[in-house]
């Protein structure tokens, strides 16, 4: 069985607690959805979903799996002002599999419980973004396993980098470092990447001449 959650973009009204991006928002911004996933250059494009997000879920989650899932689409809809729908007829573009310990063990060739999880971007031939898959094995558990789903949501936005300032955020590289609520420079970046202005593939000079225009976020 698998469920389709869908986030649409209906603009990037700004409600609460905007301010103007300051240059290191905008430095740590560019760091986080410029240098690619898989490599630590900086040479990469802007990574974002221009038509909005769609989550099909795999497996067998469990109930605390589907509460920490809604409570990060439902904060997600409100730092960004998105509306969100339960579909099964749209196709998806992000993945999440919850697997049987030794089946996620057998892929990724460990041996240890995993006190992470791995997330891929799967893409086009033409390199564009296809989908990111995100998988969850029944190992994890407790806070981990929180930070796990909502760190790979909220990455799955476009946040593809690092960034040393956000390292203990949802918006790092790592996914193991739970925390409940977003702070106000996580909703300022997440209300960035979803600005209808910023589009998949900009390249990091034409964010820095483009992010310093954009006022409060």
């Amino acid at each position: 069985m698998c469920i389709i959650l869908i986030i649409l973009i209906w603009g990037t009204p700004c409600e609460v607690e905007c301010v103007p991006l300051s240059k290191n928002d905008i430095n740590i911004f560019i760091d986080l959805t410029t240098t690619s996933i898989k490599s630590s250059s900086k040479k990469g494009n802007l990574e974002k979903w221009d038509d909005g997000m769609r989550i099909r879920v795999f497996g067998t989650p469990k109930t605390g799996d589907w509460l920490e899932l809604d409570k990060v689409i439902n904060d997600i809809n409100t730092v960004v002002g998105r509306n969100v729908v339960i579909s099964d007829q749209q196709k998806p573009n992000m993945l999440i599999f919850f697997m049987e310990p030794e089946a996620f063990k057998e892929k990724f060739k460990i041996r240890q419980i995993p006190t992470w999880a791995y997330m891929f971007y799967t893409r086009y031939d033409t390199k564009k973004k296809e989908y990111v898959i995100l998988y969850v094995s029944d190992d994890l558990i407790g806070d981990n396993r929180k930070a796990a789903i909502r760190g790979g949501v909220t990455r799955a936005l476009g946040f593809t980098g690092a960034s040393k300032v956000m390292k203990y955020t949802s918006l790092n590289e790592r996914l193991s470092v739970y925390s409940p609520e977003y702070s106000e420079l996580e909703q300022r970046l997440i209300r960035l990447i979803c600005h209808d202005t910023l589009k998949e593939g900009m390249t990091r000079k034409e964010l820095k001449e483009l992010l310093p225009a954009l006022g409060d976020i």
